[in-house]
C-alpha cells in the first residue's frame, strides 16, 4: 500500500489473515480431491472500485481525521493504482492450468509493503512467492 496512505487504511491487511488461515486449512484438506487452492493477495489495481462505482458521503466532523482522511485518498488514488487488471486477470488464468499452483499469488507491484513477502514471514512461503515474482 501506498505510505501515504492513511494509517487507519494500512490496518486493512490484518483482517485478511482470518481468509488466509481458512484457506491455507482448505487447501490441505481438499488437496487429495485434486483442488488447489490459491490466495491471492493484490496490490491496486486500476477498476472503477474507488470511482464511479463507489459513493463517498460527507462524514461526521469528529471522524474527519481518519475514515475521512481513507476516503480522500482512495478518491485520490483512484485511476492512479499500479496493477494492470486486464494482465492481472492473464496471470490468474494462467496459474489455472499449473499442475502445482502456488498458495499464494502476490499480485501487483505494490504488494510488497506492508502484505507481502516480508510479511509471509517463512522461508519457505518467500520461495514460492519468488517462483511465480517473474510472471508479474
Amino acid at each position: 500500500m501506498d505510505e501515504s496512505a492513511p494509517r487507519v487504511a494500512r490496518l486493512i491487511p490484518l483482517r485478511n489473515g482470518v481468509g488466509e488461515g481458512f484457506s491455507e486449512v482448505l487447501a490441505k484438506e481438499v488437496r487429495p480431491l485434486g483442488i488447489k487452492v490459491t490466495i491471492i493477495e493484490p496490490g491496486g489495481f486500476r477498476t472503477d472500485f474507488a470511482g464511479g462505482s463507489t459513493t463517498i458521503r460527507s462524514g461526521r466532523p469528529e471522524c474527519e481525521s481518519t475514515v475521512g482522511a481513507v476516503a480522500q485518498f482512495q478518491l485520490a488514488y483512484n485511476g492512479t493504482q499500479p496493477g494492470d487488471p486486464v494482465k492481472a486477470a492473464a496471470i490468474i488464468m494462467h496459474i489455472t492450468t499449473r499442475d502445482e499452483p502456488p498458495l499464494r499469488l502476490l499480485l501487483g507491484s505494490d504488494t510488497g509493503s506492508p502484505g507481502g513477502a516480508e510479511r509471509l514471514g517463512a522461508a519457505g512461503r518467500r520461495q514460492e512467492v519468488a517462483r511465480f515474482e517473474r510472471l508479474h
